[in-house]
């Protein structure tokens, strides 16, 4: 995919992976070698009461470079930095470490110092990024630890200045001052000396089949002691909906995620989460409201549209189970260079799937090879995302564009025991024989006086395609298919709009 400079993530309430980085979100830990040989350990760094800065940035990349020449990183380092490092003034209050992080995975140490320079981002470079660098300087490396940074800290854009408490919380910054920067770090809340539980955030599932939800919460001790009990309360209005509890030795400034009870039958709507603790004194910091949405209700038969980007050879996509199994899938599409246009570029795709006849759940995954989504814009719908339509109506839309391997949209939606039945089902719609041979009947109540019959096979390709205009009332067609090869089959009739599907077994 081609980068840009800024890289737009969409989030909706059942959009659960990879949504924009929440502040006060958890820090994950990592180890990298900066370019001079040196190590830096983040949760080290923090576990020494620093603020860590981060300056996440590419060689190519102007508004980086521009931000970097203002030297706000190096005032910030050269008065507050570690004492006795490289470039920090004797002066320095020793509370802040400052680390450059160059982001593109498939960059070279000649970008990073400036001596070469190409048309694109594999060989283009500012300048000499460490003239006048006197903090560390990270050459991101372009395997899974580098693809795990960017992602853990959902990098959405160039640059990105993250601050990290030494209580692990992440805070996104502006392209500030020095100064600026260094009073950012007066928000970073001190270990209390009473007991203090933090209600970080809320990881459990906020989309529930048929009504059931399973909360999960993610706690932090900020109190100076360890914490041995904790309560969780997941309310709507009065009502106690789900309970949870930990009573494991939680250590300053340490976080766990604690399951609650299952939810079930809950419609679905605002709920509060309150985390408290034995002689909590700072219950604030202990609510978090969310709300649940109950996904929708489709039939065995959806339709999947995939509005594709210039680079469609690299997504593909998945429907699981309840149980994580596959159940349909689609992709790569073809590919396309400079001199040959993908016919599947920038279009959309459509795809005919037949879900399992039974009761159960399902989540929809758009994987991105290349790391970097789905771009949005390109395509001529004005945007690239997945889309779940059924009885003639979008039921699902997971955006695709993103900055990782792999959109998730858990509880989607759901089918259920009504799930075969259909508007025009209820009105009569059926076909028979079934299995056939030599002739299909096809009886409907046409509604609608002007509607189609369509046969495809599993890709989606038009076998029989018929229209009928003027009608009214009950009618009963009969189609010849004595020439369609032996197999499965779909057959769709469209009316006023909408689309109602049955399966045929041709012998």
């Amino acid at each position: 995919m081609k980068k840009i400079y800024l890289l737009f993530v969409l989030a909706t309430t059942q959009f659960t992976a990879y949504a924009q980085l929440v502040a006060g979100s958890t820090g994950s830990d990592f180890t990298f070698t900066d370019i001079a040989g040196t190590p830096h350990h983040l949760y080290d760094y923090l576990d020494q009461g620093k603020t860590v800065f981060i300056d996440v940035s590419t060689a190519w990349c102007p508004p980086c470079w521009n931000y970097h020449r203002s030297h706000a990183l190096r005032d910030l380092y050269e008065k507050h930095g570690p004492t006795g490092s490289p470039g920090v003034a004797t002066t320095t209050t020793g509370d802040v470490v400052v680390l450059f992080v160059e982001a593109e995975l498939s960059n070279t140490g000649a970008q990073i110092t400036g001596t070469v320079a190409g048309s694109g981002h594999s060989g283009d470079t500012r300048g000499d990024w460490t003239a006048g660098t006197p903090y560390p300087i990270i050459d991101l490396p372009g395997d899974a630890t580098g693809l795990g940074f960017i992602s853990d800290y959902q990098i959405e854009h160039y640059p990105t200045v993250i601050k990290i408490c030494p209580n692990r919380q992440i805070m996104l910054v502006e392209q500030w001052p020095g100064d600026v920067l260094y009073q950012s770090a007066y928000s970073c809340s001190a270990p209390s000396q009473e007991v203090d539980v933090v209600a970080l955030q809320y990881t459990g599932t906020d989309a529930g089949c048929s009504g059931n939800y399973f909360p999960q919460v993610k706690i932090q001790n900020n109190g100076s002691s360890p914490l041995h009990h904790v309560s969780i309360s997941v309310l709507s209005g009065d009502t106690v909906l789900s309970t949870g509890t930990y009573s494991v030795a939680l250590d300053t400034y340490e976080t766990t995620e604690v399951t609650c009870s299952p939810i079930a039958g809950f419609a679905g709507g605002p709920v509060e989460i309150i985390v408290t603790a034995d002689a909590d004194t700072h219950a604030a910091n202990g609510i978090l409201e969310k709300v649940f949405s109950a996904p929708p209700l489709v039939p065995y038969a959806v339709t999947v549209r995939v509005y594709t980007d210039s680079e469609p050879e690299e997504t593909t996509w998945e429907i699981r189970n309840g149980a994580n199994q596959v159940v349909a899938s689609g992709g790569p599409y073809q590919y396309g260079n400079s001199n040959i246009v993908s016919p599947d570029a920038l279009t959309l795709k459509t795809h005919e799937v037949i879900l399992p006849d039974v009761s159960d759940c399902y989540s929809v995954h758009v994987m991105d090879f290349g790391g970097d989504g789905m771009l949005k814009g390109e395509n001529p719908a004005g945007y690239c995302r997945l889309e779940v339509v059924a009885w003639g109506e979008s039921k699902y839309i997971l955006p695709c564009t993103f900055y990782f391997v792999e959109a998730i949209g858990q509880g989607a939606f759901y089918t259920d025991a009504t799930s075969g039945l259909t508007g025009m089902e209820a009105a009569g719609f059926s076909l028979y024989p079934n299995p056939a041979s030599d002739d299909l009947t096809v009886a409907l109540m046409a509604d609608d006086p002007d509607f189609t019959i369509t046969i495809t096979d599993l890709q989606g390709r038009v076998l029989i395609h018929s229209a009928y205009a003027g009608l009214s009332g009950k009618q009963v067609v009969t189609l010849p298919i004595d020439a369609v090869s032996a197999g499965n089959y779909l057959v769709r009739v469209m009316a006023n709009g909408f689309s109602y599907l049955k399966t045929i077994v041709i012998q």
